[in-house]
């Protein structure tokens, strides 16, 4: 149904790029420091520089968590979580371009590696992990800046007086094609860190040229965004598993595919501490093919879409706690590992094997009362051999 549309309550979503020495850094603690202070809420920044933000800890009040080998996708959708189990208002993500990076290098792995040189075919595991990222920042309760890095390229402008002189611009930012779409905001900070809003959906600032924006402009955006109605408890852009009345119920074959991944994802589950939950897994495998998976030799191909995953991937078939491992039965196609009873699913259904045909005794006193019939029937016999 229709209904009039309203202004409501909304969060940042801010991306700021630009060259490296634009102030990409400093200019969203500035950002984010106005939003606080004309809200009480506190900062947290995900640092992969590691002591880059640091830097401007004796001008600036944030936490900050830089205590990871590597800012990959799977990392920062964990600190991600963190930030907002914590009670953060504010959300710094200091660059997203790392995250990026990494994910590039885990495609050039797999397509080297099980794809056998089709980095084409390797994008099917990298794809989801980018998805995800897009809407955990979509769906944050927190208000998120990221900062994206722009390639680089230098240019020969004309100066004062007529001379040439060699400048350095930002193009085009670091990180997946269309990102730019998922922010409400987009700004370009050019090497005099001068902002330029190429995108605004407050409908105040767009193309706008801002001399190092700060403080003010964060308390402006801040004042923006509250304006408006509360919204309504907020639903995800979509789930990880459809509802169970819309699922459709896994054939005979389909449950011992579901069967055969959750053994071969046992050992990996016990490490990390988790138990596999057979609704899950059903829904994810469904979820990923849409449809019915009846061939128990795409078993280990969906093992492989969920281990590239890591932690991320297995929460999504497991539960967090493990408990006590059951007597492992042997490892047929019916051990489901640690998980819970499948009553949902059908039993898989056997033809019934034809009954053996009485054998046929030789009517030996029929013989004995008629021998010539006897006799003409075993000529018609051996005829038909």
């Amino acid at each position: 149904m229709f209904k009039k549309a309203q202004k409501l309550k909304s969060k940042l979503r801010l991306a700021i790029s630009g060259a490296s020495g634009s102030g990409k850094s400093f200019t969203t603690l500035r950002i984010a420091s106005g939003m606080a202070a004309a809200s009480g809420m506190k900062i947290a920044a995900i640092d992969s520089e590691k002591i880059s933000l640091e830097k401007y800890a004796d001008r600036f009040e944030f936490d900050i968590a830089n205590d990871f080998e590597r800012l990959d996708i799977d990392t920062l959708l964990i600190l991600m979580s963190n930030a907002e189990k914590a009670g953060y208002g504010i959300l710094i993500i200091d660059s997203l371009t790392h995250a990026w990076k990494a994910l590039l290098d885990e495609v050039d792995r797999i397509a080297s590696g099980k794809c056998r040189g089709n980095s084409f075919a390797a994008w099917r595991f990298g794809t989801p992990k980018q998805n995800l990222l897009i809407e955990k920042i979509l769906s944050s309760p927190c208000h998120i800046i990221a900062t994206m890095r722009s390639k680089m390229e230098w240019l020969v402008e004309q100066g004062d007086g007529g001379k040439s002189k060699p400048v350095r611009v930002g193009l085009a930012p670091e990180q997946g094609k269309g990102i730019e779409y998922e922010f409400d905001m987009l700004i370009d900070l050019s090497t005099d860190h001068i902002a330029n809003v190429l995108k605004d959906r407050t409908g105040k600032f767009q193309d706008a040229i801002i001399e190092k924006p700060g403080e003010e402009f964060g308390r402006d955006l801040l004042a923006w965004l509250n304006d408006g109605a509360e919204p309504k408890q907020r639903q995800p852009h979509h789930s990880d598993s459809p509802p169970k009345s819309s699922m459709p119920k896994p054939s005979a074959k389909a449950v011992a595919v579901i069967a055969k991944v959750a053994k071969l994802l046992r050992s990996e589950c016990d490490e990390l501490g988790y138990e596999i939950d057979i609704d899950k897994l059903s829904a994810c495998i469904y979820g990923a093919h849409d449809c019915h998976i009846e061939d128990i030799n795409k078993a280990q191909q969906i093992c492989v879409y969920i281990r590239d995953e890591k932690r991320v991937g297995l929460a999504r078939v497991c539960n967090p706690v493990a408990q006590e491992p059951e007597t492992d039965n042997g490892g047929d196609a019916t051990d489901y590992g640690d998980s819970q009873p499948v009553d949902d699913f059908e039993e898989p259904q056997h033809d019934p094997e034809p009954e053996p045909e009485p054998e046929t005794k030789p009517n030996t006193k029929a013989a004995a009362e008629n021998p010539r019939q006897a006799a003409d029937e075993s000529d018609i016999a051996d005829d038909l051999i």
